[in-house]
């Protein structure tokens, strides 16, 4: 391992056990059906059966739950859509 990966593990490491309490808590209080009605809400999507595979064993062997996986990668989307939009401006007004 080179001298940089090995800082980088061992600051998202340090990141990780700082943020990942909160969401293994997020996880276990959804599963268990202790999270009170209104605070999260079910995002449902019918998807192919390939792409739930490579979902189910990417988070597997990062070791991560489906749900954390899934809400990073559309906080991604969506930050990269709004910084899209803001770029190309799609209503304005022409001159």
């Amino acid at each position: 391992m080179k001298f940089d990966e090995l800082i980088q593990l061992k600051a998202l490491q340090l990141k990780a056990a700082h943020s990942g309490a909160a969401s293994s808590i997020i996880d276990h209080a959804i599963d268990s059906g202790a999270v009170p009605s209104g605070l999260m809400r079910n995002l449902c999507a019918s998807i192919s059966n390939e792409l739930f595979s490579r979902v189910e064993n990417t988070c597997g062997y990062l070791d991560i739950s489906k749900r954390a996986f899934v809400e990073a990668a559309l906080i991604e989307a969506l930050d990269r859509a709004d910084a899209i939009l803001d770029q190309v401006n799609p209503i304005e007004e022409s001159r």
